[in-house]
């Protein structure tokens, strides 16, 4: 069915302009090939209604512009089996300038009248305050071979606009807005058939903004989106049913890293997406932000079962620290709330087995300082949590009940110099769920502090039972310490900082024994014990700072000596003792294996093994005469060097090349002298010991002479 424009009276522009219309009802016809038989393949149209406007100023023909307003009943593609792309009431609105960067024509104050037809016309009405306009809306069906199925509303849009930045900045950009609206669409096999697996997509809508300032600064760019979906869930997988309702996600980042984003609440856009379209209004003060939030339901195979709702949040945010200064952090927040989790067998039934979780929910924030890229100094980190339990219980257990309710946990740590968030001063809010949020309102006085509370009963089949009130909380606190009376002349008395641990309890009833939580219980019994210690132990002192250049050698030596980089004093020899100690272990162990020659075999190297076994295997004619230069003068053919003739090795006749004969035996004998020696020492561990032979640093080469110590240095160790 196709769309009727109204048109109602104008007059025409000053200039010349020429307009195209084409017939109503049915266009030329289709577009591909095999038109009229069975074998088409392309694209048809019908109902189309366009309006084509040429326009040129009279005084400058070189300027021009161009308007176009266009509508269809249906565009489709067809002639391949499985693959089926339709799109209705398709609407195209264009209004651009020739010569880029020139302005449009604005026919809001004075439109223009474009005949379609004997009794029909178009009317451009276009707003030239949206600059060089491209929009196209309308409502879409895809099927890609059952892959791939998706039906809904969408439009897309092409305009200038100006825009406010979080630093209050107004830039001219241009905007391209793709959205879509009521979006229902699966992705997976079998799509349309009751068997089909896959993921389901329901009442999904959804309006990205991508702005540039292509003109002025090709380098800013921002991107914002913000999407929503009634429910997405897993089809085809039995006893797996993993579901989202209620989806939301916001995105508002910038392309230069620290820059700034676009101010939304200072200025909102509305993105058209074939419905009623979405309004962007990110508070730009937040910073680059990601958010996604949804309700959750997941049932894998009755083992593991949760519902509830959840938010994760990364975003910009101002602190305030336990020593007053505000910190610029990049914050990531994860919440949850109304929260139920089942983890065990046979959930639903009456034989479940397993731990189930009730009304839980918690507030987590990570947060890291802003520092610039250039900055030399390491970047400070926080954490801070707040969660609760309404009901946390062991079932299906038979003899066996243990419960703890109204659970309550508290965190909040320090940085590396000590310093807490205070969030009384400035409380950071986090989302848990589609409109549902917990504000972090830990106190910085508290310091860096860990607790828990909650309410417990337990009964180990009628022998042991418990059931009270327990906290348990560790924090740093400030104590007084008294003078002691039996010193009157000094005074003790002072402030110093702890770590301290308390756990705590009331109400509690206990039981053991025979027959608990019947008439004929035998045992002891206590009940209304209420009780409260805590521990304190001074915070660990630092270490003294040593000079630059200085460092602690040897563990476990008595007395310690300060040295740079290089080496230092007797080090040398402490090394050597140490390797002629373990080679002297080694000769033993090989001695007491192989016989007294083996010691000579494990100290020596690959280089001594060849020498060695060069000479040992060295035929007799050689080793009989010597000369002075140490050439050896050979009675007869001389033999190959390695050629067997000795008794010792077997008495065999020298090959025609003896270098097959001359490997196998030196492999041999190598392989013999490894087996006493054991294995050799790592390159690594040969290369370090090299160093400290010839006095130099592994990285920083020759070690440089140690600097005289301070004597301040040595009276601080005495």
């Amino acid at each position: 069915m196709g769309r009727h424009l109204h048109a109602r009276p104008g007059r025409r522009r000053h200039g010349r302009s020429a307009a195209t219309a084409d017939r109503r009802h049915r266009p030329g016809g289709p577009v591909g090939i095999n038109t009229g038989s069975d074998d088409f393949i392309g694209f048809g149209a019908s109902d189309v209604t366009f309006a084509l406007g040429l326009f040129t100023e009279a005084a400058n023909d070189a300027r021009g512009w161009q308007a176009l307003k266009a509508v269809t009943g249906r565009v489709a593609f067809e002639g391949i089996d499985g693959l089926e792309m339709s799109a209705d009431s398709l609407d195209v609105v264009i209004n651009r300038a020739t010569t880029p960067g020139d302005h449009v024509l604005d026919f809001s104050g004075n439109s223009v009248l474009v005949a379609t037809g004997p009794d029909s016309e178009v009317e451009f009405d276009m707003d030239g305050a949206q600059g060089d306009l491209l929009q196209a809306s309308g409502t879409i069906d895809v099927d890609i071979f059952g892959f791939f199925q998706a039906s809904g509303g969408f439009a897309f849009g092409r305009s200038d606009a100006s825009l406010t930045l979080s630093d209050g900045e107004v830039v001219d950009t241009q905007l391209f807005t793709p959205g879509a609206a009521n979006v229902e669409a699966f992705i997976g096999t079998g799509g349309g058939n009751e068997d089909r697996v896959g993921l389901d997509l329901h009442g999904v809508e959804f309006g990205p903004a991508l702005a540039t300032t292509d003109r002025a600064d090709p380098a800013r760019s921002w991107t914002s989106l913000s999407a929503t979906a009634a429910g997405i869930e897993v089809a085809g997988i039995e006893g797996l049913t993993p579901a989202a309702s209620n989806l939301g996600v916001s995105v508002n980042s910038a392309s230069l890293q620290g820059g700034p984003v676009v101010d939304y609440a200072a200025q909102s856009v509305v993105v058209p997406t074939g419905g009623t379209g979405i309004t962007l209004n990110m508070d730009g003060q937040r910073g680059e932000l990601l958010e996604a939030r949804g309700t959750i339901e997941v049932d894998a195979f009755g083992f593991f079962r949760v519902v509830g709702s959840f938010a994760v949040t990364k975003s910009t945010e101002q602190v305030t620290l336990d020593d007053g200064t505000e910190v610029e952090v990049g914050a990531l927040t994860i919440g949850a709330d109304g929260v139920d989790a089942f983890v065990g067998m046979n959930h639903g039934t009456p034989d479940a087995v397993g731990i189930e979780l009730e009304d839980v929910g918690f507030a987590l924030a990570l947060l890291r300082e802003n520092l610039p890229a250039s900055s030399p100094t390491v970047a400070r980190q926080w954490s801070a949590l707040q969660a609760g339990a309404g009901r946390a219980e062991l079932v299906g257990v038979t003899g066996i009940e243990a419960k703890a309710t109204s659970v309550q946990v508290q965190l909040n740590r320090a940085d590396a110099n000590g310093h807490v968030i205070d969030f009384s001063a400035s409380p950071l809010e986090v989302a848990t769920g589609p409109g549902l949020g917990v504000s972090l309102d830990l106190d910085g006085e508290d310091g860096a502090m860990m607790s828990a509370a909650g309410e417990f009963a337990i009964d180990v089949r009628g022998f042991f039972r418990a059931s009270g009130s327990l906290a348990i909380e560790r924090r740093t606190e400030t104590l007084h310490i008294a003078d002691l009376a039996s010193t009157p002349g000094v005074d003790e008395s002072g402030e110093v900082d702890v770590d301290l641990l308390t756990l705590g309890g009331t109400g509690l009833d206990a039981f053991v024994g025979v027959g608990g939580g019947t008439a004929d219980a035998l045992g002891v019994a206590i009940s209304g014990v209420e009780f409260g210690p805590a521990m304190a132990g001074s915070r660990a002192a630092r270490a003294p700072e040593q000079p630059a250049g200085f460092r602690r050698i040897g563990r476990a030596r008595r007395h310690r000596r300060p040295h740079a980089l290089g080496r230092q004093p007797g080090r040398g020899g402490q090394l050597r003792r140490r390797r002629r100690h373990r080679a002297r272990l080694r000769g033993r162990s090989a001695r007491h294996r192989h016989g007294p020659r083996s010691r000579r075999h494990a100290v020596a190297g690959p280089r001594r093994q060849r020498r060695r076994h060069a000479a040992r295997h060295r035929p007799r004619e050689a080793r009989r005469v010597r000369l002075p230069a140490g050439r050896r003068r050979l009675r007869g053919r001389k033999p190959h060097p390695h050629a067997h003739a000795g008794r010792r090795h077997g008495s065999h006749r020298r090959p025609r090349d003896g270098r097959p004969r001359q490997r196998r035996c030196l492999r041999r004998c190598q392989r013999r002298h490894r087996r006493r020696a054991g294995p050799r020492p790592h390159r690594r561990q040969r290369r370090r010991r090299a160093d400290a032979r010839a006095g130099r640093h592994p990285l920083l080469g020759p070690r440089p002479t140690p600097p005289p110590v301070p004597p301040a240095w040595w009276a601080s160790r005495a």
